[in-house]
């Protein structure tokens, strides 16, 4: 939404859509406040800073990660304000999927975190724990309203043509991200803070399925004969 103004963003979605309305995004406010970097703020357990690049994984918190959250905050604020004693039936919350953030995160040393298999599937973990407890959280804000999870993907077809630069120059193998298209295109979730370990462990079987294929078509490929079409 255009603006910067949490408070009439959320007077506006009430009133528009009373029946299922959203937590809106204001990217005016800066990177700490577009989809990337509202949702790395969600991360648990990994702090993030941003860089001239993008947002970059780091080993401690950053002012730039304690920004990010505190916007987050301030929206979420705003929205349970602006409900107080007549909170929507339900209500829409968006953040990044996992394969958007593992393309457009850095790793500390700079490479995209879709370089390192290991490292998507720390952050998915992430993510979804992340999400379980933004659940909660806004649960506890809105007692009585449903929550519906929706996961954005605008870079998912990018992954899927191997578009996504990696470290050294190389591509993502398009049947890689073929493993986790489904968990991306998963679109809205209904989810409530005790179901959420589905999600969890939807992310974590992405994760490992997307290992194992790396390994057998590295496997695969070694036994080729010289000039085998693969």
């Amino acid at each position: 939404m255009p603006g910067t103004d949490p408070a009439e963003a959320v007077r506006v979605v009430l009133g528009e859509l009373p029946d299922l309305p959203f937590l809106p995004e204001l990217p005016a406010r800066g990177p700490h406040a577009d989809l990337v970097g509202r949702t790395a703020s969600l991360l648990a357990d990994l702090p993030v800073d941003l860089q001239p690049t993008g947002w970059r994984l780091v080993s401690r918190e950053s002012r730039d990660g304690r920004r990010a959250r505190d916007l987050m905050s301030r929206d979420l604020d705003a929205l349970e304000e602006a409900t107080q004693g007549q909170v929507p039936p339900a209500l829409k919350l968006q953040a990044a999927g996992p394969w958007t953030l593992a393309a457009l995160l850095e790793l500390p040393r700079g490479e995209r975190g879709l370089a390192d298999h290991g490292a998507v599937e720390d952050l998915a973990g992430s993510l979804a724990e992340g999400l379980r407890r933004h659940l909660a959280d806004v649960a506890v804000r809105l007692p009585g309203t449903r929550l519906v999870l929706q996961l954005d993907e605008p870079a998912l077809p990018a992954v899927l043509r191997a578009g996504a630069a990696v470290a050294d120059g190389a591509a993502v193998d398009r049947d890689d991200g073929c493993h986790w298209a489904a968990a991306g295109k998963a679109g809205s979730l209904l989810m409530s803070p005790g179901s959420c370990w589905i999600m969890i462990v939807a992310f974590k079987v992405c994760a490992m399925r997307l290992k194992r294929s790396c390994a057998a078509s590295v496997s695969a490929r070694s036994t080729l004969k010289v000039g085998t079409s693969f």
